[in-house]
């Protein structure tokens, strides 16, 4: 599932991640499972909604963990306004990926996707992105 989000409180997110990987696994061991965090698999956002997903079994240790991260004010990834009236600056989505980032180290994820949206034809939004590339590259 793709964003999860304002789920029914019935049923947990982590609830159904691992029903769905259990399920996975009665018909194939080999295919990585990408799971995505609760609250439109927010990085930003990952501690408070999604933490539990640390506690994810799989037989197959094969489970890489999904989230995303948006850079507009509002971290919708819709960019209604610019990049100044966004109050952004160079490391803002390094900010905003950190927790997700922090989060996967003590669990020793193999394998992690971060998913993002800019709009790339203003020149601040793609030094923005250049930034967020080298200094992910370097430190995550």
């Amino acid at each position: 599932m793709n964003e999860p989000h304002d789920l029914d409180s019935c049923t947990t997110w982590f609830e159904m991640a691992q029903l769905c990987i259990d399920s996975i696994r009665t018909v194939d061991m080999d295919t990585r499972i990408m799971v995505g965090g609760d609250s439109w698999c927010s990085a930003e956002r990952w501690l408070e909604y999604s933490d539990t997903l640390k506690y994810l079994k799989d037989p197959a240790d094969k489970l890489a963990f999904e989230a995303h991260v948006y850079f507009d004010a509002d971290a919708s990834g819709t960019y209604k306004r610019g990049y100044d009236e966004d109050s952004c600056y160079l490391e803002k989505g390094i900010d905003r990926v950190r927790p997700f980032v922090e989060w996967l180290k003590p669990i020793n994820s193999k394998a992690w996707s971060v998913s993002m949206v800019f709009p790339i034809v203003i020149r601040s939004w793609t030094l923005y992105w250049i930034n967020f590339c080298l200094t992910c590259r370097k430190t995550i």
